[in-house]
């Protein structure tokens, strides 16, 4: 397992970045008759200067009696989580990961911690998943990255307003397909995180610089190919399964005389296995939104 692992935790965390200066970003509009629906591609982290957001997000934002996102953001940022994520991502028996690690990998995070100013012995009770997804959160703090990213600005925006809310998953759901994802391969999964933290800035610029152009082609070479191609398992539980699911709900806010701007990771739309590409397969209009023709 190589950088496939890495890529899924992004997949997860929903990571591109916001643009201003483009007359196309990642938001798109989808039409059924005369019932409109709009879909933007999001990121849970960013930077200061990734704000203020394309103006298309807040035209979407404005055209939309309802805002629907992957999961309950108000729950995914409280104590509960932390609760939640306790409850499936530490070992309660007494099992530290240094022991369930292989010594090379156990080795590599300690050498990591040194390097990182990070205690070793606080991710001991963690098991693999939580310690990459801890290292990966770490990583992005250095980065200058807050929590308050696309999701949550529109949380509070949509909450300010008054406007319905909406989700596609619960925070229960999103935290067992972190469980889920890989296992019988834990030592491969952190030794592959740990190697990718390293070319975190240039790979975050990177998949910032394809989620500014909402290019659907880079944007899904980016976050899906290889996870695809390397670790086909994971990328059926991580994606096609979620976007499988996903996509009755959607159809479904379509056929309401409400209007709803649904808010979900960028690697969610793009692709062969994207709601893009399903939702056009399906025979609905899909169209970016251009707001320099405006």
């Amino acid at each position: 397992m190589s950088r496939g692992a890495f890529r899924s935790l992004f997949v997860l965390l929903g990571i591109a970045a916001a643009c201003v200066l483009s007359a196309r970003t990642s938001v798109w509009k989808v039409t059924d008759g005369g019932r409109t629906l709009y879909l933007g591609g999001t990121v849970h982290v960013l930077r200061a200067a990734d704000f203020p957001l394309p103006r298309e997000f807040d035209e979407a934002f404005a055209a939309s009696s309802r805002v629907c996102f992957e999961t309950d953001i108000e729950r995914a940022m409280s104590f509960e989580m932390q609760r939640v994520l306790a409850e499936h991502g530490m070992y309660k028996d007494g099992t530290t990961i240094d022991k369930v690690l292989g010594p090379d990998a156990w080795a590599a995070v300690e050498a990591y911690c040194r390097k990182n100013d990070l205690p070793a012995a606080y991710l001991k009770p963690m098991k693999p998943w939580l310690l990459s997804f801890t290292l990966l959160a770490h990583a992005l703090q250095k980065l200058d990255c807050a929590p308050d990213g696309v999701d949550s600005h529109f949380q509070k925006k949509a909450k300010a307003a008054g406007k319905q809310l909406g989700m596609l998953e619960t925070f229960e759901q999103q935290v067992e397909f972190l469980v889920r994802m890989g296992a019988g391969h834990e030592s491969e999964l952190v030794l592959s995180t740990l190697e990718d933290l390293e070319g975190l800035p240039a790979m975050f610029d990177k998949m910032i610089s394809a989620w500014r152009a909402g290019n659907e082609k880079q944007l899904a070479a980016i976050l899906n190919d290889e996870l695809r191609k390397e670790h086909p398992a994971i990328y059926e539980t991580l994606m096609v399964s979620r976007n499988k699911a996903w996509l009755p709900v959607i159809e479904q806010w379509l056929r309401t005389p409400e209007t709803e701007f649904v808010l979900v990771g960028a690697g969610h739309l793009c692709g062969d296995d994207g709601l893009l590409r399903a939702l056009r397969d399906r025979g609905y209009a899909v169209e970016q939104i251009d707001a320099g023709s405006n």
